[in-house]
């Protein structure tokens, strides 16, 4: 009866990663350029974890990444991320705002900074990886500029 348990409980797993819209291969991630922050994101990583409990329950979690240099002459204690998740259409789903903290010296690259998400976003296709905020050791800090909207397309001809 254990091995009938396994085999189903595999099964099922199999169907929902097949019938998944958000696998690791589907999802494309980049880095927004902001020539003007005073750090600059040299990665960004997105992959989805899935897991099943004894029972046959699959879960997925969202991980994220960014690696990034703080290019200013001083030292950073704090740097926001917004990660912006598009569907496969473009549409916006979420803005994940994500956190790294610590002593980031100037020209100094910063790797392995990941979050976990457990929130689902069906249809997840994209993460756009920028800098939202850093908070400097003097106590300064720099806010990325609000974007704004582009004018509404004129109709054709």
């Amino acid at each position: 009866m254990t091995k009938l348990v396994r085999a189903i409980a595999s099964l099922l797993a199999v169907m929902l990663c097949a019938l998944s819209p958000a696998t690791a291969g589907s999802i494309t991630e980049y880095v927004r350029p902001q020539p003007e922050a005073p750090v600059q994101i040299s990665s960004c990583g997105v992959g989805v974890q899935f897991s099943g409990n004894q029972w046959g329950a699959i879960t997925s979690t969202l991980n994220l990444g960014a690696d990034f240099t703080n290019t200013s002459s001083k030292g950073a204690i704090e740097v926001v991320f917004r990660m912006q998740l598009s569907n496969a259409l473009g549409d916006v789903m979420d803005n994940v705002l994500e956190q790294a903290t610590g002593q980031f010296a100037p020209n100094a690259p910063i790797k392995g900074n990941r979050w976990a998400q457990t929130d689902a976003w069906p249809g997840l296709g994209e993460v756009q990886c920028s800098v939202a905020r850093v908070l400097f050791s003097d106590g300064s800090d720099w806010t990325a500029p609000k974007s704004v909207p582009s004018a509404a397309p004129s109709p054709s001809p």
